[in-house]
């Protein structure tokens, strides 16, 4: 259902998502094509602001908090999926479409392991996104030498 809530958060994600990816741009090579980033970026933070976001609005400040640690969390598990989709299709192979998996079961194991323990694990999920990050690496660092 339509709220000014759900449409405020689609609003600053996405002002959110345009600002990052115009930091981004610059630090690429200029031989870079960017094709559809920008509006891809777009897309993801109006859908993350409606859909996850927006929802959550009104309860208090550590809910809110949270909201947007969430909305993180889930913009960069979708913005992994697309660097993986894309790898895949600039021929990663199978390298690349099992680190995929790899980096969502664990973003599903921080899932469960917060969602079972709240905030007595919530430090320890947080360290561990350095496997995520290696994961990331692993999996583009393979499929570009295979």
């Amino acid at each position: 259902m339509p709220t000014a809530a759900r449409l405020v958060s689609a609003i600053c994600l996405m002002f959110v998502a345009y600002f990052l990816s115009m930091l981004v741009i610059p630090l690429m090579p200029e031989s870079t094509d960017f094709g559809y980033f920008v509006p891809v970026n777009l897309v993801l933070g109006l859908c993350i602001g409606w859909i996850v976001m927006g929802k959550r609005v009104g309860r208090g400040t550590t809910a809110a908090i949270n909201n947007g640690l969430t909305g993180v969390f889930v913009f960069q598990m979708l913005a992994t999926a697309l660097i993986f989709l894309g790898a895949y299709f600039a021929g990663a192979g199978r390298v690349g479409a099992v680190l995929a998996l790899a980096f969502f079961g664990h973003g599903l194991w921080q899932v469960t392991r917060l969602s079972n323990h709240r905030e007595t694990r919530a430090l320890e999920v947080f360290k561990s996104n350095l496997w995520a990050g290696t994961i990331i690496v692993v999996g583009l660092v393979a499929a570009a030498l295979l």
